[in-house]
């Protein structure tokens, strides 16, 4: 994506050139195809562009009009009907979102926001009563950092060039380790008093009444969607799909995608596959499978990775396997960095892909992250949340289905499907030293005592769960961490299950469509049917994303002994429970988060105190 930053001096005091300089070197890495500074006393507004859709070439940001100053990063999806309600004359075509989106504020005022739709995020300076406006979009796909005094407003797309500036002192936020693990981050990062603008929430500054926020949309059940049967639903999914993708295209670079093998990227392929073939185009799938010295994992996806490549005649498959010697350990200080915040543990094979792509002058690379999430959600509390409503009929409806459907025996699923989710089961596994992966694992009494009393009040309703995380930000901040390293591989990943249409459908949708025709993830299936091949579309099983990842995480105990021995990490044992931390039987997926987090607290306090 590209980057926005900027300084304003609320005393009309002068910006120092250095901030300047500093903030535009923190995110040079998004300067790939153009960079722009607006730079008029107590004011500074910059732009580094990433141009991954046809829209950005008209980009000419920072802007003026009048007494306005615009800075932005966007990609407005309903350009067409908002150019008409603007009354504009140019050409859709022809028009930058910075000016949709400015006109629109003029025209509406704070109301802007209700009329765009797609990614954005930006700031509007009324040069004259010194107020401004900033806005980030429903879902919070575009990250905004800001940090606020009687002084200074800073703010950046990224947490680094915000801190890089900001006046002393810095200090460690020890609530985000909380945070981290209880899914709420509600604009907190690891930086005190600097904060991250929440999807549907904007900002408002005068000088009467200081800087305010609002929100300006909340995810709920809209009642939008009312049809009566899942064929219904699975056409309006596929549309509502097509045309995220469609937005997304508009592009004369190379496109790609990360292709599993899974539901969720192999609708996306058959799709882009289908609209690109009418432009005469082709793209590359990047697939990640088992090295040649492990070709017979049972995780590896290859079979149905090449199924898809017969099916999809415009698809240019690229497999990868990342080096041999690569661990989720690898370069964390530096991943840290770049990153913006903790890491997802299978970062070396994403690098290893990203790389790829980027070999193939890839500017878009889609991928099929958040579809179970939502539309695509296996629902697998689904059975235990209805018996606690009570509805019995319902539950054991759906407990026969999936058990005949499946071969599953009645005890393997009343374990996973009903006595996994009580706390029962959990203290059993804590008895053996395998509790559940939570913040009891690793964490100091008190700590995990706060964790466990937000996880203890959490909703089993899997689609109030999904609104809490939109509401509370977690979705957007977890959507820009797998992005924020996008730009050193002079490229953007792009999500559309998280676009707010389909995630609108999805909390419209009636529970009991999920398990249609007696399969789990029934609506998707259903929308994939006749464009996927069948195979795909009613496999059972969903293998692993990265195939020998067990296989790449060596001598984990001797590794936490030798962390726990080294002097640079001592500070992190006010957090951390030492003995569980070296003690515990944990699976290694789970040994593997604790050994990162550790890093992460430790890479914290150095750098920021």
């Amino acid at each position: 994506m590209s980057a926005i930053f900027g300084i304003i001096n609320k005393h009309n005091s002068s910006v120092n050139q250095a901030d300047v300089n500093t903030m535009s070197i923190k995110l040079r890495h998004h300067a790939v195809d153009n960079q722009k500074i607006f730079l008029r006393e107590n004011i500074m507004l910059g732009y580094h562009q990433l141009v991954f859709h046809h829209s950005q070439k008209n980009e000419q940001v920072p802007f003026e009009s009048g007494q306005y100053l615009i800075v932005a990063d966007t990609r407005i999806d309903n350009r067409v009907a908002l150019a008409t309600l603007l009354g504009a004359k140019q050409k859709p075509t022809e028009i930058a979102d910075s000016w949709l989106i400015l006109e629109a504020f003029k025209k509406w005022g704070k109301r802007c926001v209700d009329y765009l739709e797609g990614e954005f995020c930006f700031l509007i300076y009324n040069q004259r009563e010194q107020s401004f406006f900033a806005a980030s979009d429903h879902i919070g796909h575009r990250s905004f950092y800001y940090y606020d005094s009687p002084e200074h407003f800073i703010f950046a797309s990224e947490l680094k060039a915000v801190l890089a500036v900001k006046p002393p002192p810095h200090s460690f936020n020890e609530d985000i380790i909380i945070r981290y693990f209880v899914v709420n981050y509600n604009e907190q990062t690891p930086i005190k008093n600097i904060f991250l603008l929440r999807g549907g929430h904007y900002l408002s500054y005068d000088k009467q009444q200081g800087l305010q926020q609002y929100t300006y949309w909340l995810a709920h059940k809209t009642g939008k969607y009312r049809f009566q049967s899942l064929r219904e639903y699975g056409e309006c999914l596929r549309h509502l799909m097509t045309e995220a993708i469609k937005n997304r295209i508009e592009i004369d670079k190379p496109i790609g995608i990360k292709l599993s093998g899974g539901l969720d990227s192999s609708f996306i392929a058959c799709i882009l596959g289908e609209l690109l073939a009418k432009q005469n185009k082709s793209f590359s799938a990047f697939s990640s499978v088992a090295g040649k010295n492990d070709i017979n994992n049972p995780e590896d996806e290859s079979y149905y990775m090449k199924l898809l490549g017969q099916h999809i005649p415009n698809m240019e498959q690229v497999f990868v396997t990342p080096p041999a010697n690569a661990t989720p350990f690898d370069n964390l200080p530096q991943l840290f960095e770049q990153g913006d915040g903790f890491m997802n543990p299978l970062h070396y094979l994403d690098t290893a892909l990203m790389e790829a792509a980027q070999k193939q002058g890839v500017r878009l690379l889609f991928n099929g992250y958040g579809g179970d999430h939502a539309i695509s959600n296996p629902y697998r509390e689904y059975i235990f949340f209805s018996l606690l409503q009570f509805k019995i009929k319902e539950s054991l409806k759906v407990f026969n289905t999936i058990r005949h459907t499946y071969q599953i025996s009645v005890f393997r699923l009343l374990q996973s499907s009903i006595l996994y989710h009580t706390r029962f089961y959990n203290f059993l596994k804590g008895l053996s030293g395998k509790a559940i992966y939570n913040g009891e694992s690793f964490f100091n009494p008190e700590l995990a005592k706060s964790i466990k009393e937000y996880e203890n009040s959490q909703s089993f309703d899997t689609k109030q769960w999904l609104q809490d995380r939109i509401n509370a930000g977690v979705l957007g901040c977890e959507h820009q961490l797998l992005n924020y390293r996008d730009a050193y591989f002079g490229l953007r990943k792009t999500t559309p299950y998280f676009d707010k249409p389909i995630l609108e459908l999805y909390l419209d949708v009636p529970d009991t469509m999920m398990f249609e025709n007696g399969y789990k993830r029934g609506l998707i299936r259903e929308a994939m049917k006749g464009i996927v091949p069948d195979e795909i579309v009613w496999r059972k099983d969903k293998k692993s994303y990265s195939p020998d990842f067990e296989n790449r995480l060596g001598a984990i105990n001797k590794l936490k002994q030798k962390l726990v021995n080294e002097q640079a990490y001592q500070n992190i044992w006010p957090y951390m429970n030492k003995k569980r931390f070296l003690t515990n039987k944990e699976t290694d997926i789970n040994n593997c988060l604790a050994i990162m987090l550790f890093n992460y607290i430790s890479y914290l306090k150095l750098h920021i105190n």
